[in-house]
């Protein structure tokens, strides 16, 4: 019977160890996107073992242009997503809540946002991540999804 406490205890200790952005740490590094006329870099470093800094850069010929700067942070017990997009929003964060984070899966909601009200992260293989943002937008609630597909660098 001890044994089995002990054991219990063990596995418990080691479940609830789990470094809160374990889920997150695929996304570390260089990701780029081309489309022909402009390419998108999205580069992300881990600031401490509860937040990833994340910048998102459009280049366009020799011009490289900061679009948004992004934390993925530990706080208050759950994972957030703020992204602050360039002349938007008055210069503030949008916070997103972790409502599903696996490994290579990882999505954020906030449904009072005008657009997005979801932005999600996935990475079907090591050197490839895919990430969309959707939602409903305007008067008439229009549904648009916009998808991004990335290679690492």
């Amino acid at each position: 019977m001890k044994w089995t406490l002990l054991l219990i205890s063990t596995i418990l200790l080691f479940a609830c160890n789990k470094q809160p952005l374990a889920d997150a740490q695929w996304l570390v590094g260089t990701w780029k996107m081309s489309n022909g006329e402009k390419d998108m870099l999205e580069v992300w470093t881990q600031e401490s073992d509860e937040k990833l800094l994340g910048k998102s850069f459009l280049i366009r010929g020799k011009d490289t242009i900061l679009s948004e700067t992004m934390e993925i942070r530990w706080r208050s017990g759950s994972l957030e997503f703020a992204p602050t997009v360039m002349d938007q929003n008055e210069g503030r964060e949008i916070i997103f809540r972790a409502d599903s984070t696996v490994q290579d899966y990882l999505s954020f909601v906030n449904p009072n946002h005008d657009f997005p009200q979801r932005v999600v992260y996935t990475h079907p293989k090591s050197d490839s991540m895919h990430a969309f943002i959707d939602g409903v937008m305007g008067p008439d609630k229009t549904y648009k999804k916009i998808s991004f597909k990335l290679k690492r660098q």
